[in-house]
């Protein structure tokens, strides 16, 4: 392997675009709409009940159903499993 030094660069880069670090203040008024919106956004997040009544009936109701899942959901499923899993032979060969 042959290695060419470039001698023609200068061996100090120069940065004519050099950023702060600095934090910045806010830019406009929507920043602190943007601020305020997101605190009302979490108020009502608080005020969330932790369960769901009405969601938490349905699925006690489907969990007691035969029925529940479909015969087709769970065909549809079965043969995604068989087509994405390795077959149990190619396992043992490896």
């Amino acid at each position: 392997m042959e290695i060419k030094l470039n001698t023609s660069l200068d061996s100090v880069a120069r940065v004519n675009t050099a950023r702060s670090n600095a934090p910045r203040g806010i830019a406009n008024a929507s920043s602190t709409d943007a601020f305020e919106d997101s605190k009302a956004l979490e108020s009502q997040l608080q005020e969330l009940p932790d369960v769901r009544l009405d969601k938490l009936e349905r699925a006690l109701n489907l969990i007691g159903s035969p029925a529940y899942p479909p015969r087709e959901t769970i065909n549809g499923l079965a043969n995604l499993l068989a087509t994405h899993l390795p077959h149990v032979g190619d396992e043992l060969q490896s």
